[in-house]
C-alpha cells in the first residue's frame, strides 16, 4: 500500500539535471535546468 504524501514532501523528493557552463578559467558563468525527475530517475536525452 502506498503512503499518501503532501505536495511539499513530493517537491522535496524531486531531482533535477542541470547543465553548467564554464569560462576558460573554469568559473561557472551560467546554468540551466535540463530535466526534472523523481526519486529514482531523471530522463535526459543527450542530443
Amino acid at each position: 500500500m502506498r503512503r499518501k504524501t503532501n505536495l511539499k514532501e513530493f517537491q522535496k523528493n524531486r531531482k533535477g539535471f542541470y547543465a553548467l557552463y564554464f569560462n576558460t578559467k573554469l568559473d561557472v558563468v551560467a546554468y540551466r535546468k535540463i530535466a526534472d525527475g523523481g526519486l529514482d530517475a531523471v530522463m535526459v536525452d543527450m542530443r
